[in-house]
């Protein structure tokens, strides 16, 4: 979820021949970056379970075919409380081998139950809205495959 009046960044890579950029035909991304750094209040780019936040997104990474990949976030809610929890612990009985004290097994598992998620979802939005700009298939830009449902 993006609230209105949250300021993100979009970066794009391309794919291709600056001829092709120039011309703009045949334009592919090779992959988007999303950021959003307004994670207060309720600015930002949070992903919900029902109607609570469980993470919030810094920096999200779209590759070619639709995949999703997390690069930055902040746990919330329960995931926050566990991910202090954890800590907590880690803190009683110190790994000394690894030394930190980062609920990274917690983090990990958390953003491989969201990036899946992300993954359907984004490629679901952009077949929706393939034609959403006129006289470009968004999806083939995306190098995203599908049926065609948001053809008219």
């Amino acid at each position: 979820m993006i609230p209105a009046g949250t300021s993100i960044n979009i970066t794009a890579n391309f794919a291709g021949g600056l001829e092709d950029l120039a011309e703009g035909t045949n334009i592919k991304v090779d992959s988007l970056t999303i950021g959003s750094y307004e994670q207060h209040g309720d600015k930002g780019i949070f992903v919900l379970k029902g109607d609570s936040v469980v993470a919030a997104l810094k920096r999200v990474h779209i590759s070619r075919g639709g995949k999703v990949t997390i690069g930055s976030f902040s746990l919330a809610g329960t995931a926050q409380t566990m991910g202090g929890a954890i800590s907590l612990l880690k803190l009683i009985f110190l790994d000394k081998s690894t030394k930190t004290l980062a609920p990274t097994g917690l983090r990990k598992y958390v953003q491989s139950k969201i990036e899946p998620v992300l993954t359907k979802a984004v490629i679901e939005f952009v077949l929706l809205n393939r034609n959403a700009i006129p006289g470009v298939d968004l999806a083939d830009v995306l190098g995203i495959s599908g049926s065609k449902k948001g053809d008219k």
